[in-house]
């Protein structure tokens, strides 16, 4: 798991938030990884928590999602603060 600081909580949550909704829509996602590829990809994803489109933009190139999972992700996301625009 990435690193985040004292100040960093929130965006923390967020990430654990995100990372256990990827993992409950596509858990192939994160199953016979090697530290370094379960590194990089929670890595990519923590550096996107910033910037919601590049984010939506990265899941989609990541993981297929279907409608009802698409929405799931939009509202986790856009009803947070953090990446809101």
């Amino acid at each position: 798991m990435p690193d985040f600081d004292a100040a960093e909580l929130e965006q923390k949550q967020l990430f654990i938030e995100l990372v256990k909704a990827l993992y409950c829509i596509q858990p192939r996602l994160f199953k016979g990884l090697n530290e370094s590829q379960e590194k990089m990809i929670l890595s990519l994803i923590e550096s996107q928590l910033d910037d919601k489109k590049n984010l939506f933009k990265l899941i989609r190139h990541i993981l297929p999602v279907n409608d009802e999972e698409n929405q799931q992700l939009k509202t986790l996301l856009i009803s947070n603060p953090i990446i809101a625009d």
